[in-house]
């Protein structure tokens, strides 16, 4: 992940942090738990789409 995209989501809220000085900082967990997170979506919206795949039942 980009630093400007960790930034946005910071500013955001979807990933806590706090200032030190002009210093953004994030708790090790919270990255990890962000990732785990974000790494489950994917893995769900892959298998809908293999679903939704499998429903039309191709015939080639």
């Amino acid at each position: 992940m980009s630093r400007p995209t960790l930034m946005k989501l910071a500013l955001s809220g979807e990933i806590p942090s706090h200032k030190v000085g002009s210093h953004t900082r994030f708790d090790r967990t919270d990255l990890q738990t962000f990732a785990e997170q974000r790494t489950q979506k994917q893995r769900k919206s892959f298998d809908e789409l293999r679903a939704f795949e499998d429903s039309l039942d191709f015939q080639e």
